[in-house]
């Protein structure tokens, strides 16, 4: 789930050379970009993971309904997570400015998207096939506040042993 953050950072960094990184966060922002990005994660990620889960895995079946289930809200969510990427971006003007709004959009969660999966190792499919498993019954909000908790919690131990991680979440 720290992935969308960084993604985020990667596009806001082809835009940004140099840009001051955010103080924090908002739990709003990344409520937001959760919300707006995770549908295409999921699919790319059970694209990804397709050969390595059996034929009755969450994410293979499931997993389809539950992107159409947040996509159907993801549009209303466009700002919030726009926002993020403009605060890693700083005071430099993003790629996306220069766009239409549906190719700025559709820029986002393609890179987005192709930085989880540079990530992504198959050998995590089980274990994001189960977290899956156990978000797909919560409302859409409810998820993107999870996964904001998880960066948050993540971030801080991150910080406490002294490795760089996604900014904080603001109190």
């Amino acid at each position: 789930m720290r992935g969308i953050i960084a993604g985020l950072a990667v596009l806001a960094a082809q835009g940004a050379q140099a840009a001051e990184p955010p103080k924090c966060l908002t739990r709003a922002q990344i409520n937001d970009a959760t919300l707006f990005l995770l549908p295409s994660v999921l699919d790319a990620v059970a694209a990804k993971c397709r050969a390595s889960l059996p034929a009755n895995a969450y994410l293979l079946n499931g997993g389809q309904a539950l992107s159409r289930r947040l996509a159907a809200t993801g549009e209303g969510h466009w700002q919030g997570a726009v926002s993020i990427l403009t605060q890693l971006a700083g005071d430099k003007k993003l790629p996306t400015s220069s766009l239409s709004p549906e190719t700025a959009r559709a820029l986002v969660r393609d890179v987005l998207a192709n930085e989880v999966l540079k990530k992504l190792r198959t050998t995590d499919c089980g274990r994001i096939n189960e977290g899956l498993d156990i978000l797909a019954p919560l409302p859409p909000e409810n998820i993107g506040r999870m996964v904001a908790l998880f960066i948050d919690i993540g971030g801080e131990a991150d910080r406490a042993k002294g490795k760089s991680g996604p900014p904080p979440i603001c109190p």
